[in-house]
C-alpha cells in the first residue's frame, strides 16, 4: 500500500518553489551561517546539560532556561529547515 501512494504522489505533477526569498541557492553564505550557528548553540546545550535533567542534578529554573534556550535554537532552525524541505 505505501509503494503505491508513493508511485501516485511521485506521478503528479512537480511543484517547483521560487526558495529566493528564503536563499539564494544551497550554496547562500546566510543558510551556512544560520547552520553553523544552529550546530555550535545545539554543541553547547548538550555539553552544559548532557545527563544533568536524567541525573535530576539541575533545577526547575535552570530548567526552564534549557527550554528558552532549545526554543531559540529551534526558531533558528525552521528558516533553513523549510529551505531543504522545499528544494527536495
Amino acid at each position: 500500500m505505501e509503494k503505491e501512494v508513493l508511485a501516485k504522489v511521485s506521478e503528479g505533477p512537480h511543484t517547483e518553489w521560487d526558495l529566493t526569498r528564503l536563499y539564494s541557492s544551497s550554496d547562500d553564505q546566510a543558510l551556512i551561517d544560520y547552520l553553523r550557528y544552529v550546530i555550535s548553540r545545539k554543541d553547547e546545550l548538550i555539553k552544559e546539560y548532557k545527563g544533568r535533567i536524567a541525573e535530576e542534578s539541575i533545577e526547575a529554573s535552570e530548567l526552564r532556561l534549557v527550554f528558552e534556550r532549545i526554543e531559540e535554537v529551534m526558531s533558528k532552525f525552521a528558516k533553513p529547515s523549510m529551505f531543504a524541505f522545499l528544494s527536495h
